[in-house]
């Protein structure tokens, strides 16, 4: 935290900074055991779920994600994936990195803490963004927050990883509530 320009206090965070400090208690650490002796199939339902912009555990939104070929089997899979989420979500088992942020960018009381601590919000490297945070930028945006996206569409790595670009088309509910101004830069400083 400081001051800017004389101006008002900056606050320099990561997302998971962001989220960890809302959300985990001082003692807690997040902790991929939470993981550990689970199906993998269970796991790749958890991993899609958490870096989807899905609010919900579903057969039909994860189903996929588990490679047995029985309908059986799977509908067990996401049940035990949901049910991993909700001990989570209790306390009962402790949070990984990606299971803390998601639950951070759903829950209503996060999203009115943050709008409650900021002005304005400013990403950079908007062209990687974990789809449920960009979801949460979206949320944070349609209440009235100021949200600022720097990047470069041509600059995105982490696709691989299930990150989304900022840039492009916003859902609908955006684009009638929020003005959306794009700017390009014609010089470049970095030769």
């Amino acid at each position: 935290e400081g001051n800017f320009l004389g101006f008002f206090a900056v606050d320099c965070r990561t997302f998971y900074s962001l989220a960890f400090r809302m959300v985990l208690a001082r003692e807690e650490t997040p902790s991929e055991q939470a993981l550990k002796g689970l199906n993998h199939n269970v796991v790749r339902i958890l991993t899609q779920f958490w870096n989807d912009a899905s609010s919900a555990i579903t057969l039909d939104t994860h189903g996929h994600c588990s490679r047995a070929q029985n309908m059986v089997t799977r509908a067990r899979h996401v049940q035990e994936a949901k049910r991993v989420w909700a001990d989570m979500i209790a306390r009962i088992r402790p949070f990984t990195h990606q299971a803390y942020l998601k639950f951070f960018c759903f829950h209503p009381m996060y999203v009115a803490k943050t709008m409650e601590r900021y002005e304005c919000i400013i990403v950079d490297e908007a062209q990687d963004i974990p789809p449920c945070f960009l979801q949460f930028l979206y949320n944070i945006a349609y209440n009235g927050m100021c949200v600022f996206l720097v990047g470069d569409p041509s600059q995105q790595i982490y696709n691989f990883a299930g990150t989304a670009s900022a840039f492009g088309t916003a859902p609908p509910f955006i684009e009638e509530r929020v003005t959306i101004v794009d700017y390009f830069l014609t010089q470049s400083f970095r030769f």
